[in-house]
């Protein structure tokens, strides 16, 4: 993926980052709640303005002095936004006015050398427009008035800032757009870090660390991909409505929809759930490609292949929606298998747009038949099978062709879809067949 100028949105919790970010980038994205430090992870997401294209950072609130670890991390994220970025916006509100935390993080920034933008937000009406004047004293240049709620000002910030970096027209490039998907506390964002190789995501022992759904670019042999780590996702009986744990698990749930591969974490060494089994579900209804990951494989003692085997055996026995997903054992803790992983992931990505020649299928659909004939389902005209034809791709897409008013047996199709994947393979990516019944000339 190639660099672009990169632009990080700090400040304390709850100055309205997220919502600037979300106006900025045309949301709704990163969550938004009245409770503070409801952003944790770092947000990656490409804003254009007047035909140029830069990457804009949205970070938790950055509490300089805390002594919470999960908002230590919080404000390591930010910090480490600020030093990757080529611009920070400095977010205070405006209605509020300076606080000793506006304070510190402004000494921060002046220390760092950053390059900033002082943004009063919340700058609703006339009369918030003087309280503005006080931010002077933080010593980071004019304070430009916007509101993110309604979007005033907000033109001026980005006229601004594409004057003061370097930006790019926009890239045609679509990314393998990774989605890392699994129940709390299995092992995600330690899954995420150690794909991209960077403590990107916040790994804290306690169910539910990841809110939002953080976005990570990064490139594997040149090709580029978005990670995707989201939140994890209980029961739907267990979790409280209108709270930031339900918004988190609707976005968990969105983000399957644009996915191109999914990585489906377990914990391999305790049992299949339910609740793995309907996330598999929910991803083969989607449509995309799929890897089932065993994770914390350091904690299981007999490791050798057959015992691997039997794991593999286990996994598409009780997640049968997903049999035709690989399964992969490793350690996210012990970053273990992450070139195998990447590789299949890219192998489950091309699946998706594998095409089977004409010739081939004629070929193939007389060894389906040969093996099994075609089974009649409801009616009394026996079906026959005039042609199977491939009609698409991302995922693969087959046609069946019957004689118009016969019937075909459903399950006939699990056979000619097993047999493809046989075949020509599509490890890792879904079939999609279906019958069409034609009326030929005598």
């Amino acid at each position: 993926m190639a660099q672009q100028a990169r632009v990080a949105i700090v400040g304390r919790a709850n100055v309205g980052k997220s919502t600037l970010f979300n106006r900025l980038t045309s949301g709704p994205r990163a969550l938004v709640a009245p409770e503070a430090g409801t952003t944790r992870d770092r947000q990656e997401r490409d804003c254009t303005w007047r035909g140029k294209t830069f990457t804009l950072i949205d970070t938790g609130g950055l509490d300089i002095d805390t002594h919470d670890p999960i908002e230590r991390e919080v404000a390591k994220q930010a910090l480490k936004a600020v030093s990757d970025s080529a611009l920070v916006l400095f977010v205070v509100d405006a209605k509020v006015g300076i606080t000793p935390t506006d304070r510190e993080v402004a000494k921060t920034l002046r220390a760092a050398g950053a390059a900033v933008i002082l943004v009063a937000n919340k700058v609703d009406a006339v009369r918030d427009v003087a309280s503005t004047a006080e931010l002077y004293q933080l010593a980071c240049g004019d304070p430009l008035a916007v509101s993110a709620a309604t979007g005033a000002g907000t033109g001026d910030l980005l006229d601004l800032v594409i004057t003061r970096i370097k930006t790019r027209a926009i890239q045609e490039t679509h990314p393998i757009r990774i989605v890392i998907l699994g129940k709390p506390n299995v092992g995600k964002s330690s899954l995420a870090n150690a794909l991209v190789g960077e403590e990107r995501a916040i790994v804290y022992d306690e169910p539910y660390t990841t809110r939002d759904a953080t976005m990570i670019p990064f490139i594997f042999e040149g090709q580029d991909m978005l990670l995707v780590d989201t939140a994890g996702i209980r029961r739907k009986s267990k979790i409280d409505r209108r709270t930031i744990e339900q918004q988190s698990v609707a976005q968990s749930l969105a983000s399957i929809k644009d996915a191109d591969v999914v990585l489906l974490v377990t914990e391999v060494h305790k049992p299949v759930t339910a609740q793995d089994r309907q996330l598999a579900e929910l991803i083969d209804h989607s449509q995309a490609s799929a890897i089932i990951i065993g994770n914390k494989w350091d904690l299981v003692g007999d490791k050798d292949p057959k015992k691997a085997d039997e794991f593999v055996t286990y996994y598409h026995a009780h997640i049968n929606f997903l049999k035709w997903a690989p399964v992969l054992l490793l350690s996210a803790k012990d970053r273990t298998k992450l070139t195998r992983l990447k590789n299949a992931i890219v192998a489950a990505y091309k699946e998706r747009f594998r095409k089977i020649d004409e010739n081939a299928l004629n070929k193939f659909l007389k060894a389906v038949i040969s093996r099994q004939t075609p089974t009649l389902g409801k009616g009394s005209i026996r079906p026959y099978i005039y042609r199977l034809k491939q009609a698409g791709v991302n995922p693969p897409q087959f046609v069946v062709q019957i004689k118009e008013g016969a019937n075909l047996k459903y399950a006939y199709l699990n056979t000619i879809e097993k047999m493809l994947r046989e075949k020509f393979g599509f490890e890792g990516s879904p079939i999609k067949i279906w019958i069409e019944k034609i009326k030929k000339k005598e």
